[in-house]
């Protein structure tokens, strides 16, 4: 811009020296230089320096905008530049980590399942191999609290079954008064 002043300086002077030289001598023919080229260029120089500006200017106005763009672009950087491999290694621990817990709890939901499965397998065996001792301990403690003393339930040779038997261990079946039948009979009856 500075060389266009001067030449437009220089091209003013020259003709402001020629319009004097026509005045003292107005005969001669002279012409003047042309400033048409040196204004063009400074009106291009000009438009460029108001582009300039105007684009300052929306910088200036959009300064809240465009200092949340740097942000994210200083953010941006940092996570593809200098934070990528920790990220990295944490997101692979969380992916394991989360993998790992699913692996337990697929683990649990199967022990679960088994566990009630056995429970239900143990309460099955339960029925099929309940005792009849505690039943006859009952009674005979029952026949005791009363004073029945001539005859007590024993375990019989068959499974899940008893026998009445007489303190020196004969069958007290056939041998049982009536009183006895019936009082031998109420425990049985269901309350």
């Amino acid at each position: 811009m500075q060389n266009l002043s001067d030449v437009c300086d220089a091209k003013l002077q020259m003709n402001i020296q020629r319009i004097e030289e026509k005045r003292r001598e107005p005969s001669n023919s002279m012409e003047l230089e042309s400033l048409s080229g040196v204004f063009a260029n400074i009106n291009k120089c000009v438009v460029a320096a108001n582009t300039k500006i105007k684009e300052q200017n929306m910088l200036v106005q959009n300064a809240l905008a465009e200092r949340s763009n740097l942000t994210n672009q200083v953010w941006r950087y940092l996570l593809d530049c200098q934070i990528t491999v920790q990220l990295n290694s944490y997101m692979k621990r969380k992916r394991d980590l989360e993998k790992a817990i699913g692996n337990l709890n697929t683990n649990i939901a199967k022990k679960t399942d088994e566990k009630l499965k056995k429970e239900k397998e143990i309460i099955a065996l339960e029925r099929h191999t309940t005792t009849i001792q505690p039943t006859i301990g009952a009674i005979n403690t029952l026949l005791k609290s009363f004073g029945f003393e001539g005859f007590v339930l024993a375990r019989s040779k068959r499974d899940r079954f008893y026998e009445i038997k007489r303190p020196d261990g004969s069958d007290a079946k056939e041998t049982l008064s009536e009183g006895e039948r019936s009082f031998i009979a109420f425990p049985y009856v269901p309350i």
